[in-house]
């Protein structure tokens, strides 16, 4: 499911990257891997690690400069897209605020209803079942190791 609503805040992202920043193909496809791999450690690490982070994103993504793991994934996306697409700091910065509010905003489309709230139909359609299967048979063989060694 998150997969899918990033490639889909990817594109938007990536033909924006050309006509609104003037970075040729070449900046934007490294813009594009720089985003994609900080967005993916701040999926796998932060989000999973404070399950109200997504919620309050959701609903508040203009006041989420003080939330830690917001604050983390602004300054890895703009040394990432300055270190690994060459952008200048001022660039990487606009690149940064545009990407992240495209990417706040796709989610938000792709699993919210009309009123801002989750909508579980809307998420559950995007599960992928074996997908959901492994990541519980991987949460309880972690507990159960955790447990094991206590």
């Amino acid at each position: 499911m998150i997969q899918e609503i990033i490639q889909k805040a990817e594109a938007i992202i990536h033909k924006q990257m050309m006509d609104k920043f003037g970075l040729s193909s070449e900046e934007s496809e490294r813009t594009a891997d720089a985003f994609r791999e900080v967005l993916h450690n701040f999926f796998r690490f932060d989000l999973l690690n404070d399950p109200n982070l997504l919620q309050s994103t959701l609903e508040q993504v203009k006041s989420l400069q003080d939330k830690e793991g917001i604050a983390r994934l602004r300054t890895n996306l703009a040394e990432a897209l300055e270190k690994k697409a060459g952008l200048s700091p001022e660039l990487a910065a606009s690149v940064r605020d545009f990407s992240l509010t495209a990417l706040f905003q796709t989610i938000s489309q792709e699993i919210t209803d009309q009123n801002g709230q989750i909508d579980i139909q809307k998420v559950l359609s995007k599960l992928n079942l074996n997908d959901l299967e492994n990541s519980a048979r991987d949460l309880f063989n972690t507990i159960g190791q955790r447990f094991i060694q206590k």
